[in-house]
């Protein structure tokens, strides 16, 4: 977490950003985006956790004769809606973090052959058979989209949606 001036965040600082990234929702729609999802979906699983953590607070507090679940299904409620929009963060946090890791491997490779092949074609084909997941689909789907229609828009859609680095 950097501030836009590229200095680290405190601790505090960084703590009420989690807590305002996490009520706020800002990148949800980036993150819909990202991972291929439908919107009303999502929003139905958001639904059905909220509404099964509530019945859970609910029943508890039938069974048990106990006042302060019943006043914690609200909580379960919001807890239970907020669950998917977590998972969708950690899943994004980890998918960004396996690619700043792999990338410089695919970079290294990329140049070494670069050395000996002397064609970006040829040597996007062969760094394929030396590279590891994720940035080795992305790069499948790269080369797949070149021999298809050889253009420059090629190179820049794959490159922007898949071999992004995070911010």
């Amino acid at each position: 977490y950097v501030k836009r001036d590229n200095r680290p965040l405190e601790i505090k600082e960084r703590d009420e950003y989690m807590i305002k990234h996490f009520f706020i929702e800002p990148n949800l729609p980036v993150y819909i985006k990202y991972f291929n999802l439908n919107m009303k979906k999502f929003m139905q699983e958001r639904l059905m956790y909220a509404v099964i953590l509530f019945l859970i607070c609910l029943m508890g507090g039938f069974s048990m004769k106990e006042n302060m679940l019943y006043a914690a299904a609200p909580l379960g409620f919001i807890l239970g809606y907020k669950y998917p929009y977590y998972h969708l963060y950690t899943r994004k946090s980890q998918a960004d973090i396996l690619k700043s890791y792999a990338f410089p491997q695919f970079l290294r490779t990329f140049l070494t052959l670069l050395n000996s092949q002397g064609n970006i074609h040829h040597t996007l084909i062969e760094s394929e058979k030396h590279i590891n997941e994720p940035i080795k689909s992305a790069l499948a789907e790269l080369i797949r989209k070149t021999e298809t229609n050889n253009d420059y828009e090629s190179y820049i859609a794959v490159s922007y949606t898949h071999l992004t680095l995070p911010t």
